[in-house]
């Protein structure tokens, strides 16, 4: 795998990962508590699987091929954590995973800088 190839794939599994977290954080306040807790499993598994889906559609597959985050000082903070969220899906422990998503969000918010 080229680094190129590989910088697309470490985008594409921080997209399914933030993706998946925003639908789970969305489904949580649709749904009533003990309904949430009952689907929530099957809701992210199901997100997951939608978002794993979307990524590797040409479309998106262009965006992700073409951008390039590490522009600024964010963006590579950014994708230091997509990476390290990458390699700790592919082979870490549940403690290591939870964490790297947990790092990956925070980077990604900064990066994002979401305004009204």
């Amino acid at each position: 795998m080229s680094q190129h190839d590989e910088y697309v794939e470490i985008l594409k599994s921080a997209f399914v990962t933030i993706a998946t977290k925003l639908t789970v954080t969305w489904a949580a306040l649709v749904f009533p508590a003990p309904a949430f807790v009952f689907f929530c499993t099957i809701i992210e598994k199901y997100a997951r699987e939608l978002f794993i889906y979307m990524a590797n559609q040409k479309e998106l597959s262009i965006f992700f091929n073409y951008i390039d985050t590490r522009a600024s000082d964010q963006g590579k903070a950014f994708e230091t954590a997509a990476r390290d969220n990458w390699k700790a899906q592919q082979n870490g422990t549940e403690e290591q995973k939870q964490l790297a998503e947990e790092i990956l969000w925070i980077r990604f918010r900064a990066f994002a800088v979401l305004s009204e």
